[in-house]
């Protein structure tokens, strides 16, 4: 809760397969559902975590509609499946 950003780590072998992303916004109370389906990204598209290279760094800004990644500058928009309040 003191960090303005999503933070995930998703294995790279996942990129191989359809895989889900699910990002929750505490303040507004919502989840975000992504679906990124098998060999859309690549391994260098995206920065991997300097302490396992086996696992995605992502960080993506609240506030942020296109969901991008700040590290990768990768969006994650076109795979937004669905947003759902809670």
């Amino acid at each position: 809760k003191a960090v303005n950003y999503y933070c995930s780590n998703p294995l790279l072998d996942w990129l191989k397969q359809d895989w889900y992303l699910i990002l929750s916004d505490w303040k507004k109370k919502e989840l975000h559902l992504f679906k990124i389906p098998a060999q859309t990204l690549k391994e260098a598209d995206l920065v991997s975590r300097s302490d396992n290279e086996e696992k995605i760094d992502l960080q993506i800004s609240y506030n942020d509609t296109t969901f991008t990644d700040g590290r990768s500058k990768v969006s994650f928009a076109d795979f937004l499946v669905k947003s759902i309040s809670y």
